[in-house]
C-alpha cells in the first residue's frame, strides 16, 4: 500500500507500520489524515471494490457514466432525426433519435440540434448511468406570442409571469375551481363558470382538465394545490391573480368575478375563460385572435388560437421557466 503526502505535511504524519496497519486497518489511517487535510488523503479517493482494492496513487481516474435515451417531438411525441446531441465536449449525431453518450459525472447543459431550434436543458445531474429523454420542437411556433402570453415578455399586462420566466401548475397538478357562493348571483352565472372551465383543455390540448367544481359557502385558507377560488365582486370588473407561488409554480390563484347579471351570458362565460387561463399562468396578448386579448376575448364562442394552444402545450410539456428566443429553447 502506498500513502501520498502532500509536501510540507511529510513531518507531521508519520507512516503507519505494517503491524499498525494489520491490527487498526486502512481506513482508520486514512480517517486520521484527512483530518490534517483532504489532499492527505488522496490514496483513497472513494474507488475500490470494497476489499482494498482501488485508487490509491496521487490522481484517480474521474467516473464515467452512461446516459441515454431518445428525442422526442414536443407537439406529436414522434421520434426527431436527425439530431445531434451534446454533454460538454461529448457530442452524438443520431440518425434514428435514439442517443447513448459516455460522459463524467456532472452537471450539464445537454443540447439538442434537430427539429426547428436548438434545444438547451438546463443543470442535468449526472451521477449515474442515466436514463434521459429529450424533446425538440418538431414545428414553428409563434415565438412572440409565447413569450407574451407564456413568459409575459411584451405584454400589455402580465400579471402571472415575472421577469421573463414561465410560471404554471405544479407537475401532475390538474386545475381544481372553487366556487363561494352568492346569494344574488343567479344560476346561470353559475352555469357560465362551469362552462368555462373547458379552456384547461383547450389550451393545453388536453394536458390539463378540471373534472370538478366545488361550491362552498366560505374560502379555507387550507387550499388543496391547483385550487383557483372564484368569489363575486360588485360591478362588471372581473381579475385574477395568484395567492401562492412554490418556485416556479402558481399553487394557489383567485378570479374575482362580477355578481352582474345583467351581463350576456356568453360574454360572462368568455371573460371567466380568459381569467382562467391568467390562474394557469398566461399574459395578455396583443394578438387579437388570442383569446388572452382582453379587448377581443368578448367574442361569441370564444375559443384560443393556434397560437395560444401552441404556448399552452409548450407552458405545461416543458419545465416550469424554460425560455425561448429565435434561435433556441432552454428550460
Amino acid at each position: 500500500m502506498t500513502f501520498y503526502i502532500p509536501k510540507g505535511m511529510d513531518e507531521r504524519v508519520a507512516k503507519p507500520t505494517d503491524r499498525e496497519i494489520a491490527k487498526y486497518g486502512r481506513r482508520e489511517f486514512l480517517y486520521a489524515l484527512g483530518a490534517l487535510g483532504a489532499s492527505a488523503v488522496a490514496a483513497g479517493c472513494g474507488g475500490g471494490d470494497g476489499n482494498g482494492n482501488g485508487c490509491y496513487t496521487p490522481t484517480c481516474p474521474t467516473q464515467t457514466y452512461t446516459v441515454a435515451g431518445s428525442i422526442r417531438g414536443t407537439y406529436d411525441n414522434k421520434m426527431v432525426a436527425p439530431v445531434t446531441v451534446r454533454f460538454g465536449d461529448k457530442s452524438q449525431d443520431s440518425n434514428s433519435g435514439n442517443y447513448s453518450l459516455i460522459v463524467n459525472g456532472g452537471v450539464y447543459n445537454p443540447t439538442v440540434n434537430g427539429g426547428v431550434v436548438q434545444r438547451v436543458r438546463n443543470n442535468v445531474n449526472i451521477e449515474g448511468n442515466t436514463r434521459l429523454d429529450l424533446d425538440a420542437l418538431d414545428k414553428g411556433v409563434n415565438v412572440n406570442h409565447y413569450r407574451e402570453i407564456g413568459m409575459g415578455i411584451g405584454s400589455p399586462g402580465a400579471l402571472m409571469n415575472q421577469n421573463g420566466r414561465s410560471y404554471r401548475l405544479p407537475d401532475g397538478v390538474q386545475p381544481r375551481v372553487i366556487v363561494v357562493r352568492d346569494a344574488g348571483v343567479n344560476a346561470d352565472r353559475y352555469a357560465a363558470i362551469d362552462q368555462a372551465r373547458s379552456v384547461f383543455g383547450e389550451i393545453t390540448n388536453g394536458i390539463l382538465n378540471s373534472v370538478n367544481i366545488e361550491y362552498v359557502d366560505s374560502a379555507t385558507s387550507n387550499l388543496p394545490d391547483g385550487a383557483i377560488v372564484v368569489d363575486f365582486r360588485s360591478g362588471t370588473i372581473f381579475l385574477a391573480a395568484p395567492t401562492k407561488r412554490n418556485g416556479f409554480y402558481l399553487v394557489n390563484s383567485i378570479v374575482h368575478a362580477s355578481d352582474s347579471n345583467s351581463l350576456d351570458f356568453n360574454v360572462y362565460r368568455n371573460t371567466m375563460k380568459h381569467e382562467f387561463c391568467h390562474a394557469i399562468g398566461f399574459d395578455h396578448a396583443t394578438n387579437d385572435q388570442s383569446i388572452m386579448n382582453s379587448g377581443t376575448v368578448l367574442a361569441n364562442n370564444r375559443m384560443p388560437s393556434q397560437d395560444d394552444i401552441d404556448a399552452g402545450v409548450l407552458k405545461y410539456k416543458r419545465l416550469g421557466g424554460h425560455e425561448l428566443d429565435e434561435t433556441q429553447d432552454k428550460d
